[in-house]
């Protein structure tokens, strides 16, 4: 069995999914989380060759690129499906979910409170409703509960993953993801009760999101 270190900051963020994959597989991984305090001069110690997390050690060899870590697990552990449209789906899902990053490092890293209101509206008002659009319209083509209907996949990982970080940072309420995204919410609910995750997020070092 191979010997598996994920490196992320003490949130759930891009590395829980990953953190999630684990728990469904049920194999043994080392959950290093670092403080953002040591983060500036970890970044520059060359152990992480992208200045970036999550990271992955498998056998000791690094691996970087949150998807593509999670996409691998999700292969190797059984969270994927053979058809290739349903594929391209959970994949189309990821993408539409990473598009809206740089939105949301632009609100996180302004200093100017006034700039950071503005910021804020945005993703509020526009962001996250032109992509939630998207995503309700992927998932409501199936039998649900997930992307690929009854089957769970490591495209539910990552959305409901992403989905927890909106709501964590108040951009969108459990409320009104059920109200204007029900097939959306649905999904989210029953990850957040697959029996593994749900175990997992009661003994998990408790964070923001």
């Amino acid at each position: 069995m191979p010997v598996y270190k994920l490196t992320y900051f003490n949130l759930g963020a891009l590395a829980e999914p990953i953190r999630w994959a684990f728990k469904l597989a049920e194999v043994d991984f080392e959950d290093e989380r670092i403080e953002r305090e040591d983060w500036p001069a970890l970044k520059k110690s060359g152990r992480f060759p992208s200045e970036n997390m999550p990271l992955l050690e498998i056998d000791g060899e690094v691996f970087t690129q949150s998807s593509a870590i999670l996409r691998y697990l999700g292969n190797k552990f059984g969270l994927t499906v053979d058809d290739e449209i349903q594929r391209l789906r959970l994949d189309q899902v990821i993408d539409i979910t990473t598009d809206v990053r740089p939105s949301f490092r632009a609100y996180f890293f302004e200093a100017d409170p006034e700039k950071k209101e503005k910021a804020r509206l945005t993703i509020v008002n526009e962001v996250v409703p032109l992509y939630l659009r998207q995503i309700e319209g992927i998932v409501i083509k199936t039998d649900g509960p997930y992307i690929a209907g009854s089957k769970l996949t490591y495209g539910d990982l990552s959305l409901t993953a992403a989905l927890n970080v909106w709501i964590g940072v108040g951009v969108i309420t459990e409320a009104q993801l059920q109200e204007a995204y029900p097939a959306t919410a649905k999904l989210r609910e029953a990850v957040l009760n697959v029996p593994q995750i749900k175990a997992w997020l009661e003994v998990r070092p408790k964070t923001t999101f």
